[in-house]
């Protein structure tokens, strides 16, 4: 890959930029990246759902809103079975992509990779 930098001064038009891995490990990072965006689009529409019929999203909500824990009516709710699915499956690309960024040799782009996944 070539790579031109301007105005910083120090790069020449021409030089050749450290490989960034292979290309299959650059698609995989970057369907990651789009899997993840999915899960919390998924998240945000069951959260939206679970407002909607004032179902608590964890058991800390549920005491908070005074309902007994082991109620079917909050924990077997379609929508909470399939936000806590969500959320670990957040949790697991999260891991995924932590471990890609400790592995990546480029310090500028595993600064960029650990930006975009400490993003809130």
């Amino acid at each position: 890959m070539v790579c031109i930098r301007r105005g910083s001064g120090r790069g020449v038009a021409g030089e050749r930029e450290p490989e960034q891995g292979t290309e299959r490990e650059r698609i995989g990072a970057h369907a990651a990246v789009n899997l993840s965006y999915v899960c919390v689009k998924e998240r945000n529409l069951l959260l939206t759902e679970m407002a909607w019929k004032q179902v608590p999203k964890d058991a800390d909500a549920q005491r908070a809103l005074g309902i007994p824990i082991g109620d079917d009516r909050a924990e077997g709710d379609v929508h909470r079975m399939r936000y806590s699915e969500v959320q670990c499956s957040l949790r697991h690309i999260r891991k995924v992509l932590r471990e890609r960024a400790e592995a990546e040799a480029v310090p500028r782009r595993r600064a960029e990779m650990r930006a975009v996944i400490d993003a809130k």
